[in-house]
Order: C-alpha cells, then sequence, then structure tokens
C-alpha cells in the first residue's frame, strides 16, 4: 500500500513530519489528497481490517493504527512460532519420535516371522519328483537327480554301493542308503531296480 499511495503523490498525507499547510489554497489541495489517501486506505485493506481504521479522522491516523495492527499480528505468529518450536524441542527426545512428528508417519515395522511361521505337515503332500508321500520336491528325502540336496549325494551312495555288489558277483543283494527309506535290488551289474 505504501507503494500504491508513493505512486500517486498521496504518502506525504500519511507521513507526521511533513506539517499541513498554512495556504487557503494549498490547504484545499491537501484536503483533497487526504480525502483520496484515505480512500485508497480503505479501498485496498482487507474486509477483516476495516474495523481498526472506521474511527479514524485522517490518513495518518489510519496509517498508524494498521501499522500498529500488522506489528500485533507479525509478532503474535512469530511468538506462536517460537512457543510450538519450543513445546516440540522438550516433547521429543528419541531419533524414532522424531522422525514420527516430522513426517506424520510411523516407521514401517518388520514382522518376525520365525514367531509367525508354523511347522507345515508334509504327511499328506506328495513330492513332485518322486512321486512319494512326506517329502516335497527340495527336501534332503528325495532321492530323484531333481529332488533335494540330498538326493544327489544318496544317488552317489547307491551307485557305488552298486558298484561293489556288481564286482563282487553275488546276484540278488539289496543295497540300503542310510539318508533315505528307499531298497534298491540289484540284479545284475545293468539292471538297478528301486522298490519303495
Amino acid at each position: 500500500m505504501r507503494y500504491l499511495l508513493s505512486s500517486r503523490q498521496l504518502f506525504k498525507h500519511v507521513d507526521v513530519s511533513l506539517p499541513v499547510p498554512s495556504h487557503k489554497d494549498e490547504k484545499a489541495k491537501w484536503e483533497s489528497e487526504e480525502i483520496e489517501a484515505r480512500t485508497q486506505i480503505v479501498l485496498n485493506v482487507k474486509p477483516s481490517q476495516h474495523i481498526h481504521i472506521h474511527k479514524c479522522d485522517n490518513a495518518n491516523a489510519m496509517w498508524d493504527k494498521l501499522e500498529q495492527k500488522d506489528e500485533d499480528d507479525v509478532q503474535s505468529i512469530l511468538l506462536e512460532e517460537e512457543l510450538q518450536r519450543k513445546k516440540r524441542s522438550n516433547s521429543i527426545t528419541s531419533a524414532s519420535a522424531l522422525a514420527v512428528s516430522s513426517t506424520g508417519k510411523q516407521p514401517y515395522m518388520r514382522r518376525n516371522l520365525k514367531d509367525v511361521k508354523k511347522k507345515i505337515d508334509k504327511s499328506k503332500s506328495t513330492c513332485r519328483a518322486c512321486g512319494q508321500k512326506g517329502h516335497w520336491k527340495g527336501d534332503p528325502e528325495c532321492l530323484t537327480p531333481n529332488g533335494g540336496h540330498g538326493g544327489a549325494s544318496a544317488n552317489i551312495d547307491v551307485v557305488l554301493a552298486a558298484h561293489e555288489i556288481s564286482t563282487r558277483q553275488k546276484p540278488n543283494m539289496i543295497a540300503s542308503c542310510a539318508q533315505s527309506r528307499h531298497f534298491i535290488r540289484i540284479d545284475s551289474a545293468a539292471d538297478v531296480h528301486i522298490q519303495g
């Protein structure tokens, strides 16, 4: 508003240091400019501020009231911000509380999966690699090459046992694997049958 009054050369009516002219012609011009300055002030303030200036009789008094009101508003806003800042600094002590207060969201908490997991009953399920019940394809109990972790080592043990039996020339011997419930019946060095 100061720029508006200055551009229209009406700010001299707001400034207290300038005296009112005593000559009649200059005084009439001064009064018309005073009315113009008051009109510009009234038209350019917010409607909520009209209550502060409606009883003022000159532009200087209007300007002082508005300046005082603006300073009061600014001071009250600054005081409120400072009080809020002090309250926040006194109430927040931990880093997690800082994160909650600054973002408004609580930090993501991981679930304890050890407590959530339950042992699955595999007695009724069937293995996709060997077709037997009681284990799954990735379990160590599976003897097929595509099966679990113990399958490959169990197959090696069975092949070694079959090779030893076939070199001794004792047909119809049964070799067993320590890791499995399966039995292998060896007819000769060329034929190996798995019985379950």
